[in-house]
């Protein structure tokens, strides 16, 4: 049985893969469209909405794939957490290339470019070795059988444990969201039957999305020692304020336009592997 499963889940990784490659492909396809297109005299790159856009295709990019570089190269593997992955980042594929066809407009509907290709491709992993119910109920299984969230969390506070210095308060909500993850778990797990079974979506989505703000952190951390550059602490503290933070009564409006200032430093290190030579 546990053979059968390390199959599954090595299946999942794969699936999970492939969705990768189509958010990556279609945000690269998306870059390089809008630099060549133009609109009100100038082009499309340089337009605060597009770039709003493109840096959050971006930011979630970078964060699945976080996730499935976790998935192949993390050591013990993760029980539960090739579901997560496969769930998060085979959806990604989908909407990523479905952001990638309004940003060609009328051109990326026709076949004749690359990004409606990748929207029908993308379509089918989500269906692959589970849709998003079956992998849900492969988490609870994984927790109900395996206590296999205590594993799970304790990579979590590993991983934002290793956060660069200098970007506290962003290493500080990862670390109470994981807290928070925590307490959610225990109270799933005093839910009757049919509740549980219907707030699993939920649940997942979070675990992965702290997943995946706390994989950001622990690169950051190394690419500030290593390289001595902050790129990626930008990227981790741009995922985490869209999917972590109380946005407040203003729902964000007011905060800080980092992923317009500093965004041709992401969109350059979105093609370009940042280590040295």
């Amino acid at each position: 049985m546990a053979r059968m499963m390390e199959l599954t889940n090595g299946a999942r990784l794969g699936i999970a893969a492939m969705g990768l490659g189509c958010a990556r492909r279609s945000l690269v396809e998306s870059l390089c469209y809008t630099r060549a297109r133009e609109a009100f005299g100038a082009p499309l790159y340089d337009q605060p909405l597009m770039r709003r856009k493109l840096a959050e295709l971006i930011v979630e990019t970078e964060a699945a794939q976080a996730l499935v570089f976790e998935g192949y190269l993390g050591r013990p593997r993760l029980r539960i957490g090739a579901a997560l992955i496969k769930m998060h980042a085979a959806r990604l594929g989908v909407t990523a290339a479905s952001d990638a066809i309004e940003i060609h407009g009328g051109n990326g509907y026709i076949e004749q470019w690359p990004v409606a290709r990748i929207l029908r491709d993308a379509q089918v992993n989500p269906i692959w070795e589970g849709g998003d119910n079956i992998l849900c109920l492969d988490v609870r299984r994984g927790m109900e059988r395996e206590r296999a969230h205590l594993p799970f969390l304790e990579r979590l506070e590993e991983a934002a444990s290793r956060a660069p210095e200098g970007d506290g308060e962003t290493a500080a909500l990862v670390r109470r969201r994981i807290g928070d993850l925590r307490e959610a778990i225990g109270r799933w797990h005093g839910l009757d039957r049919v509740t549980a079974e219907a707030r699993l979506y939920p649940l997942a989505r979070y675990m992965a999305e702290v997943y995946a703000a706390a994989l950001l952190l622990e690169q950051a951390g190394w690419e500030r020692s290593e390289l001595g550059t902050d790129r990626k602490a930008l990227v981790a503290r741009l995922y985490a304020g869209a999917h972590l933070a109380d946005r407040g009564p203003l729902r964000g409006i007011d905060a800080p336009a980092e992923d317009l200032e500093r965004f041709k430093e992401l969109a350059d290190g979105a093609l370009v592997d940042p280590r040295p030579e």
